[in-house]
């Protein structure tokens, strides 16, 4: 393994082979400033760690980009790049193993949770389907509209899920009501199956089974793990709400313009039909648009 923290899991530090070699690195990292971006791009800063070398060579620092869910280099402008770097980067990718990508995905969704977490409205331009939320009351899953926001997990019958959670978006709409999937997280630490659906108003604090599901876990085994496990669970829903309706009011003002009608000129009985065919308008087209 490449990477490795210290006890309290505030320092980095990565050793890389070169050759015969054993090169000691201090590790720091930073990612997009995009809240709502959901790239898997990673910057790296590997400084020489001072007297923990195992070689007697003087290092050089280096910075590399790196997509941590594609697993390749992520440099913006790779002639930019010096080919001193680009072969630290190779060399640095050559030796990560599975290990050290879940280190990388913890440090980038840290990263990216901070910064997403205390962003403010200004900072979020997120995107929504207007249409569909203004007129049949599309919801929108918190996690979807910032991909790095706080999750919410569980452990329930051994097995760690995620709960994903929806909600009505509409400013003047006054429900409390929230639908929650819950998804099995597989191996890569990301959501799989769909073990259950509900809906909960959170206000009230009641429960019940979305309509024309096969449930794997009872609504009420979810109720009671989730009350279990995350004790201000109602409080953060109320919360998470409040921002997503925020988030939409903001983005909606900035790019949404509501489709007006357009107003067809009215057209008499007996007037000539704006088709072109000669006739009276009551014996062509009238019956046709009616």
């Amino acid at each position: 393994m490449v990477f490795s923290e210290n006890k309290e899991g505030k320092k980095t530090s990565a050793t890389l082979t070169n050759g015969n070699l054993a090169e000691k690195y201090d590790c720091s990292f930073w990612a997009c400033d995009n809240p709502v971006c959901s790239c898997g791009t990673l910057t790296i800063e590997f400084s020489p760690a001072q007297n923990k070398s195992f070689s007697d060579r003087q290092l050089s620092s280096h910075t590399i980009e790196m997509d941590i869910i594609k697993r390749k280099m992520a440099f913006k402008d790779k002639e930019k790049v010096s080919k001193e770097n680009l072969a630290f980067s190779e060399r640095v990718l050559s030796q990560l193993g599975d290990d050290d990508f879940q280190l990388l995905n913890q440090r980038h969704f840290a990263y990216k949770n901070k910064i997403t977490e205390n962003a403010g409205l200004e900072k979020i331009d997120a995107h929504f389907d207007y249409d569909e939320v203004e007129q049949n009351g599309l919801m929108s899953a918190y996690n979807d509209v910032l991909p790095y926001g706080d999750q919410m997990r569980i452990a329930i019958n051994k097995q760690e899920c995620l709960v994903l959670d929806q909600y009505c978006l509409l400013p003047k709409c006054p429900c409390s009501d929230v639908t929650l999937s819950l998804m099995a997280i597989d191996i890569t630490g990301k959501g799989g199956d769909e073990l259950c659906a509900v809906e909960v108003n959170y206000r009230k604090k009641q429960w019940k089974t979305v309509e024309n599901f096969s449930l794997k876990v009872s609504t009420k085994a979810v109720k009671s793990t989730i009350e279990e496990q995350v004790p201000d669970f109602y409080k953060r829903l109320l919360k998470r709400h409040v921002k997503l309706k925020s988030i939409y009011a903001h983005c909606k003002k900035k790019h949404f313009a509501p489709t007006t009608p357009i107003e067809l000129p009215k057209i008499g009985r007996n007037e000539p039909c704006p088709c072109g065919s000669g006739k009276k308008y009551k014996k062509c087209c009238l019956n046709k648009s009616n």
